[in-house]
Order: structure tokens, then sequence, then C-alpha cells
């Protein structure tokens, strides 16, 4: 009888184990690599959460990924969407992907322009290795769920580009985030049918709980995209109202109805992670977040930075992000060391323990010594950051330009006229000195720089219009949205 109670001790053991295996959930099954959320919010700008400060929005749930892990304060991307889209999954330069624009691009609308844009790609082409194929194949499930941006037909889809599951709206932004079965048909989902009426950011954190509460069989890497904080800014009513009692104010910049806006989309995240809590999951998963490019213009200001989304200028380029591994990354650090969205994708493989693709250009680099607080590679220390946005933007703080930051140094160069700003952002955040005139040394030596690394990458550059009528006003559409 003994015997029997042992062997029956033993099969259930056995089964619990294997319970915990198939649901992600065995230590064995944990300790062989992390899982990873990957988590980005659109137009979002670097203060748009409460731990980078400035605001006057609660985002309880994004702060605590913070106060568990490692916020960066010098944290940039490209100046609107798409790109960042394309660089944060292939780990290149939007300009050598070749999406510099948001798709699909204004360059048909734009009046009398002074420059002529070159066409862009309109896609993410299925020739470029993404971070979820190089995971799919070290042995990871992944998911996509939420917004893409990086491509209309449905041979463009997050399906054709590693994700083993995806579930997502096909445009850059919706007419409306209150959505029901038929707005979901409507605005170009592709997944599983939705039900019933519910505010959109809710909607994906219901399609990501349904696929992280599947068993698995392997870690999991998960990309979760939300459309909030974009135009149109809507939020439930009643944290519109909290806001408005609170004193903030019913119309102009950062206004209560956008303040709700945030709270709410840190809510729909919160129940992300809560559900990763819940089911001890969070403890062995890489937590990543970030914004798509600066916050867009009139409807917040960027503080303490000029400028907006869809400019080269600070406010247009900085964004939050920060990381969170427990018993990895050092609870509530901070670095001031300059870090991209294409930086990621070799990030993730090196903490994953998945070895990065041969024969393949990648332009980030890893920043895992960072996340677990080791010395600053030389690589990181001597880089240089590039943008190239050759494009008329909708925004008032963009026009066609590239622009370079090397140390201190930051230098803009404009098409339309061939200007050149030089900022030192160390003694100038706001970027209001212009230092080409004080420093053409300095000035020269990065516009070279520039230069070479346009023809590295092959970057396309606008070309003056002959039909150019200075006498005409340029300019968007007054209905003009991007």
């Amino acid at each position: 009888m003994k015997h029997v109670i042992v062997t029956f001790q033993f099969l259930a053991i056995l089964m619990l184990a294997c319970w915990e295996v198939v649901n992600g959930q065995g230590k064995g099954f944990q300790n062989q690599k992390p899982n990873i959320l990957l988590i980005l919010v659109d137009d979002m700008g670097v203060n748009g959460i409460s731990t980078y400060g400035h605001k006057p929005w609660q985002t309880p749930n994004i702060d605590k990924i913070a106060t568990n892990g490692i916020k960066f304060s010098n944290a940039y991307v490209a100046p609107v969407c798409s790109p960042t889209r394309a660089a944060l999954l292939t780990g290149r330069y939007p300009a050598r992907v070749g999406i510099t624009n948001w798709i699909p691009g204004g360059i048909a609308r734009y009046k009398n322009p002074k420059l002529i844009e070159k066409t862009f790609q309109q896609f993410l082409p299925n020739g470029e290795v993404t971070i979820a194929e190089v995971l799919r194949k070290g042995g990871y499930q992944t998911a996509m769920v939420g917004k893409w941006h990086l491509g209309s037909n449905i041979t463009q889809m997050p399906d054709k580009q590693g994700f083993d599951y995806q579930y997502m709206m096909n445009l850059g932004n919706p007419s409306t985030f209150f959505v029901d079965e038929d707005s979901i048909q409507t605005n170009g989902f592709y997944g599983e049918e939705g039900t019933g009426r519910k505010f959109l950011t809710d909607h994906f954190a219901d399609k990501a709980i349904e696929w992280l509460d599947q068993p698995k069989t392997k870690p999991w890497f998960m990309y979760f995209s939300t459309h909030a904080v974009h135009i149109p800014i809507q939020a439930k009513e009643a944290l519109v109202n909290k806001y408005l009692k609170n004193g903030v104010p019913k119309e102009g910049p950062d206004n209560a109805l956008y303040a709700a806006m945030h709270e709410h989309m840190d809510e729909g995240i919160g129940r992300v992670l809560r559900f990763l809590e819940d089911k001890g999951l969070r403890k062995n998963t890489l937590i990543v977040f970030l914004s798509d490019n600066g916050g867009r213009v009139p409807q917040t200001n960027n503080t303490p930075f000029r400028g907006g989304k869809g400019g080269l200028i600070e406010g247009g380029i900085r964004a939050p992000m920060i990381f969170e591994w427990a018993g990895k990354i050092a609870r509530g650090t901070i670095s001031d060391r300059p870090v991209t969205e294409y930086d990621l994708f070799p990030t993730l493989l090196d903490v994953a323990g998945v070895e990065r693709p041969a024969n393949i250009k990648i332009d980030g680099i890893s920043i895992k010594n960072t996340l677990f607080g080791g010395s600053v590679t030389k690589e990181m220390k001597e880089r240089a950051l590039f943008w190239h946005y050759p494009h008329y933007t909708g925004q008032p703080f963009g026009q066609p330009s590239s622009a370079i930051i090397k140390g201190d140094w930051k230098l803009i160069h404009y098409f339309e006229d061939d200007s050149r700003e030089l900022f030192n952002l160390k003694t100038d955040l706001m970027e209001n000195v212009n230092l080409v005139s004080k420093n053409p040394e300095i000035a020269s030596k990065l516009f070279r720089e520039l230069e070479s690394w346009r023809k590295d990458v092959k970057a396309k550059i606008p070309e003056k219009n002959p039909k150019y009528d200075p006498s005409l006003p340029s300019g968007w559409p007054k209905s003009f949205v991007d």
C-alpha cells in the first residue's frame, strides 16, 4: 500500500510539472529563456507618462515598469510612426529599410512645394528579417496585437513577418476609438472578429490577454501596440470628468480629454501587466515600453523640449523607453546613455540568448550591458545617431531634413535652402541657439559624417521643384490630418 501511495504522489507531481510547463509557469521552463513583452504607444511625447514628470495625468501601471527596472532619459525614435515601427522590428535605420515617412504619406496633398519628394517604401518588405522571425527560429511563440501600420495588403501583415498570431488594425489611426463589430470590420482589422462595443485600447488588451492565456510550450514574444494617444483624442467620460474636477482645462494643450486618454491607455496596459502578475509570469518577462515619436502639437507640448511629431528637433524624436526584468535589471535605475528604437533588435536577441542572423546589416547595438549594470561599451560611447526625413510632415515643426547627434552636438540639415543648424544639447536642450557660425569646424565635420551615412544607406534626397511659384502659398489643405 505504501508503494501505491508513493506512486500516486509521484504521478501527481509529474502531472503538475507538466501542466506548469505547458502553461509557461514551470521553473525549468522559466529559467530557460525570458518571455518578452514589447509595448509601443502612439504619438506620446517623452514626458507623456508620470515617471518622466511634467504632466497632469496619472500612469501608475507604466510608471511601475520604471520603478521595477531602468528608465532611459536620452531615448530616441523616428519623428513619425511607420519608420519607428520598421526600425524596431528590423534593427535597421528607417532610411536603409526605405520607410522614411508614415504610410502612405502626403506626397500628393502638399500644395506648391519647394521640393519634390521621392517616393518611399509603402510596406515592410518581406525580405526584411524581423525580430519576430529570429525569435521564432530561436524557439519562441510570437504574437502581434494592435497597430501595425507597415502595409495595407493581406500579404503585408504580421503573419508574413514572423508572428504566429495577429490581431491588429490595418490603419494609422482609427476613425473612432469606440469600436463595435461593424466598425471592426470596416476599419480593417485582421484576426478573429471582435464582439461587443468597447474602447479600442480595452479591446486590444482583451485580445492580448486571450493569447497570453492560451497554453504555451515555449517562451513567448508579444508585440503589443496601442493606437492611443493618437488622434482622434477620445476617452471615457468618467476619466475626463475626473481631470476637469482636478482643474485640468477643458481646451488647449494637455487638456482634460487628452489627460484622460493617457490614463485610459495606461489602464489597458495595466490589465495586461496584472494578468502576467496573476499568472506568475511577470517575474520572468522582459518588459519594454516606448513611444513611436514625439507628442503631437498642438494636442500637447513636449516640455522640456521644443517641437513635436514630424520634426527633427528634440520634441519630435525624444521618447520614453523603459525596461523591466525582475531580479535581472536593478530597480529604479536611470541611464542617460543615448539609445534608439533600432537598438531593440540586437538587445532582445542578446537577452534571449538567440543568435543574430548572419549576413544582415544591423544598425542598432545591443544595450544588454547597460540594462544589467555593466560598463558602457566603446561602441555605445563613440557612435553617432542619424535621422533622414525627406518629407513635408503635416506638422508645424517639420520640413525635409536630416540630422546627426554625436556626443553633445547635433546638426540638422534642411533640404529646401541647404541651411544647417548646430546645437549643443548639453547647454541648450530647447535648441534655441544655432552655433554654426561660432563652431564651423564642428558643423563641417558632422555634416561630412551625415553625408557619408546618407550614401551608405542610399538615402533618397528630394529635388528642387521647377514648378514652384514663390508668389503662391505652400502647405497642406486645412482638412489634412496625419
